[in-house]
């Protein structure tokens, strides 16, 4: 009796795994004409180009970056001085520019 009722449950698992897979097959296809899926496929492609791109992009700075470490302390410290010349030179064009009355 066991036996009839776990073949019983077994087919009916595999009926309902069919069914279950119709299903979806026929809301995938409803879902997704072939114009849809060729217009995925361009989207996908243009993002896929553009992760691409950004990638690369973003391997090139990393690759700058680590060659201006590579410089050393020394380096740094210039471009530090250099930063703040170049604000303090910025504050006193303005400084120029709006005091005084011209």
């Amino acid at each position: 009796s066991s036996g009839i009722n776990a073949e019983y449950g077994g087919g009916c698992a595999t009926r309902l795994h069919a069914m279950v897979g119709n299903l979806e097959a026929n809301i995938v296809s409803e879902t997704y004409t072939k114009e849809t899926v060729d217009a995925l496929k361009i989207v996908h492609g243009e993002l896929e180009d553009t992760r691409n791109t950004l990638e690369r992009e973003a391997s090139n700075i990393s690759h700058r970056v680590e060659a201006y470490l590579s410089l050393g302390d020394e380096f740094i410290h210039l471009v530090d001085e250099y930063t703040s010349l170049k604000q303090s030179l910025e504050t006193y064009h303005w400084a120029i520019k709006n005091v005084g009355g011209n």
